[in-house]
C-alpha cells in the first residue's frame, strides 16, 4: 500500500508500507548508520518514540533472533528504508516483517533514504508523521500537535520491569557489586557487567541515594535510555545526592551525570545514531564504539575531557571527582567490542 512520511517542515517522501497496518503514526525521526544491529536498534530502550531511518541500502537480511533483543520488546514507533529483504532466513530465526507485525511496529519501504539523510543532515532532527493517503488530514493534525520536547513526550519510562536479565549468566562468585540506575538500559550493558565479575542489582529513577547506599556497591552507573536528558530530574536529584560515589554514566545516563555536575548540555542538530570513531585524550588511542545520541556537552565547567570525536573534538567522556561519563555505548549490543575495555576500566575506577 501506498504511503507517505512528511516532517514537520513540509518534506515529503513516498514509499510503501511494511510490518504492522499504518493509517497515521508519530514520531521523532532520525537516522541510523548501523548496518548490522538493526534488531538490536528496534529494541533499544534509547529509541523510544523514535522514526528509524536506517542508512543501509537493504534491511532484514539475517532476520531476527529473540536472544539479540535489547529489551523485552520493542521501542521504535516505526521504521523507514531503502528496501526490505523478504528471502529466506536462518534456522530458528523469523523475518524482519514478521517481528514488525508482533510488535506492532509499521515502516515505509522504497524510500530515497539518501535524500531523507542529506535533508536531515542539513535541517536538523524533527517531528514527522507516516500515512496512508485517506489518513493524510489526521496525520496533518497530529503533526501540528507534535512536540516531542513536550514533558510527556520526552521523558520515556524505559526502564526495565525485570531487572534480572538473564540469572545464567551472573558469575557465581562476583568481586563486587554494581548499583545500576535504570533510566532504559540495554540487556548488553549488564551482560557486560556479569563478564566483568560483578552482580548486578537495577535501581529505578525512583530510588534513594540511602538505597543505593544501603546496597554497598563497588560502582555506581547510570544507564542511556529514551528521551530528553533534562527531563530526568529525579535521576539528576539522586545523583547530587551521591556525590563523591564512583559513578559511571553511559549514553544519556553520562549527560544526567553532567547535569547533575554542573555541566551544562545541548541538543545537536543531528545526532549521532550509529558507529563512532573515539579518541583517547590521555593516550591518543582511537578506537570504534557505538552511540545513540542527540545531544552534546556544550560546557565542561571544570571537568576533564577524556574521550572525543577526533574530527570535531566534540566531546564523547569527561571526568569530574571520582564521576566519569562517557557519551557513547561501550557495551555495545551491537558495535565492536573494542570499547568492553572501556567500560571495564570506567567501572574499576581507571578511564582508559
Amino acid at each position: 500500500m501506498k504511503a507517505t512520511l512528511r516532517l514537520k517542515d513540509g518534506f515529503e517522501l513516498s514509499g510503501c508500507t511494511f510490518g504492522a497496518q499504518l493509517a497515521a503514526r508519530k514520531g521523532r525521526i532520525v537516522s541510523s548508520a548501523a548496518i548490522p544491529g538493526y534488531q538490536e536498534a528496534i529494541t533499544d530502550p534509547a529509541n523510544a518514540g523514535l522514526f528509524l531511518a536506517f542508512l543501509s541500502p537493504m534491511v532484514g537480511n539475517y532476520g531476527i533472533s529473540l536472544s539479540d533483543n535489547e529489551s523485552n520488546g520493542s521501542t521504535a514507533v516505526a521504521l523507514v528504508v531503502k528496501e526490505l529483504y523478504r528471502g529466506p532466513v536462518g534456522e530458528g530465526r523469523t523475518t524482519l516483517e514478521s517481528f514488525m507485525l508482533e510488535h506492532d511496529i509499521t515502516g515505509i519501504e522504497d524510500v530515497d533514504t539518501r535524500a531523507l539523510n542529506i535533508h536531515l543532515r542539513d535541517y536538523g532532527e524533527m517531528e514527522a508523521v507516516m500515512f496512508t493517503e485517506e489518513h493524510r488530514a489526521e496525520a496533518m493534525a497530529m503533526l501540528q500537535d507534535a512536540d516531542m520536547d513536550d514533558p510527556e513526550t520526552s521523558l520515556y519510562d524505559t526502564s526495565m520491569t525485570n531487572p534480572e536479565v538473564d540469572g545464567t549468566k551472573a558469575p557465581s562468585a562476583p568481586k563486587g557489586r554494581i548499583a545500576l540506575v535504570d533510566l532504559g538500559a540495554k540487556f548488553s550493558l549488564i551482560e557486560r557487567l556479569y563478564d566483568f565479575g560483578y552482580e548486578v542489582k537495577t535501581f529505578t529513577r525512583k530510588a534513594t541515594a540511602k538505597e543505593i547506599k544501603a546496597y554497598s556497591p563497588s560502582a555506581i552507573a547510570i544507564s542511556s535510555g529514551g528521551g530528553s536528558p533534562e527531563k530526568e530530574t529525579e535521576a539528576i536529584a539522586i545523583l547530587k545526592d551521591l556525590e563523591g560515589e564512583r559513578i559511571v554514566g553511559i549514553g544519556k545516563g553520562a549527560l544526567v551525570l553532567a547535569i547533575a555536575d554542573g555541566l551544562s548540555i545541548s541538543k545537536m542538530k543531528k545526532g549521532v545514531h550509529g558507529q563512532l570513531t573515539i579518541r583517547n585524550v590521555e593516550t591518543g588511542k582511537i578506537f570504534i564504539s557505538e552511540k545513540n545520541l542527540s545531544y552534546a556537552i556544550s560546557d565542561l565547567a571544570g571537568a576533564e575531557k577524556v574521550f572525543e570525536e577526533p574530527n570535531s573534538g566534540r566531546c564523547e567522556g569527561f571526568a569530574k571527582g571520582n564521576a566519569i561519563g562517557l557519551l557513547f555505548s561501550p557495551e555495545g549490543g551491537p558495535g565492536p567490542e573494542e570499547s568492553y575495555e572501556v567500560l571495564r576500566n570506567a567501572i574499576e575506577g581507571g578511564r582508559r
